[in-house]
């Protein structure tokens, strides 16, 4: 059986609040998520995002988190769950489908 079409979904951090990272991710680090965890990004950050980009990755899935800054360009806002750092991050969905 043929894997479903999904959309590439862009991970970027939008900024750090709080000091610095300690994993060192910084303002415009980006990863593209595409069935894979993408390399080198936190995976308490990632646990968090995860909600969003698996119903960005659905073609038609529409995102409705109550905690997520919706914007009209298909992205959300999501904060690392850390509280110390305030890690932002911005997800969003390619339009194109592969």
């Amino acid at each position: 059986m043929a894997e479903p079409k999904r959309h590439k979904v862009r991970i970027t951090v939008r900024a750090v609040a709080r000091g610095e990272c300690p994993l060192g991710m910084k303002a415009g680090d980006s990863w593209v998520f595409n069935r894979k965890t993408p390399e080198g990004i936190c995976v308490i950050a990632f646990s968090a995002l995860i909600p969003a980009i698996r119903t960005f990755a659905v073609p038609g899935g529409v995102f409705a988190f109550p905690c997520a800054e919706q914007r009209e360009d298909e992205m959300v806002e999501l904060a690392c769950p850390d509280p110390r750092h305030g890690v932002i991050f911005e997800v969003g969905r390619f339009k194109s489908i592969e």
